[in-house]
């Protein structure tokens, strides 16, 4: 098995930590260049123990999930995280996931935010229909307000 710095297009800025290179094509290949500076500057690497550590069981395989109450937003135009691979690790997660597509990068949230906030508002919508209990949806707009959806 590979290590973590051997792979390509994975640098490591600081003892611990990982980061994709380069990072615009990689993380944020669909956001306003205007932003590029902003972004680069605000990038936050990953701890390689995200990596390396053995996975616990991982929440979405709890049984109070199934029913459609677990969503996945498929991000169209992922170049850290392609829809193939997206595809497999839905395909071999053990559970059925509702899925939501974006035509987005890996950073959606931040290149297409309103459609994102759509498609989680969608999601909980189609939950509430079908379940009595819905989650509360909270969802930051760019301009710092904040946007409360809920059931009662």
């Amino acid at each position: 098995m590979a290590k973590v710095a051997d792979l390509d297009g994975i640098v490591q800025p600081a003892p611990g930590l990982l980061t994709f290179n380069p990072i615009i094509e990689t993380q944020y290949n669909d956001t306003d260049p205007a932003l590029h500076a902003e972004l680069i500057a605000g990038h936050i690497p990953t701890a390689i123990l995200a990596f390396t550590t053995p996975v616990q069981k991982p929440l979405w395989q709890d049984p109070g999930f199934d029913g459609g109450r677990r969503v996945c937003v498929r991000t169209l135009r992922d170049q850290t995280f392609p829809p193939a691979a997206q595809e497999m690790f839905m395909a071999n997660c053990g559970v059925g996931w509702n899925v939501v597509e974006v035509d987005a990068g890996h950073r959606a949230f931040v290149a297409k935010p309103e459609e994102v906030g759509r498609c989680i508002v969608r999601a909980a919508e189609s939950l509430y229909s079908t379940q009595r209990n819905c989650a509360l949806v909270r969802m930051n707009r760019l301009d710092g307000r904040e946007e409360v959806y809920y059931s009662s």
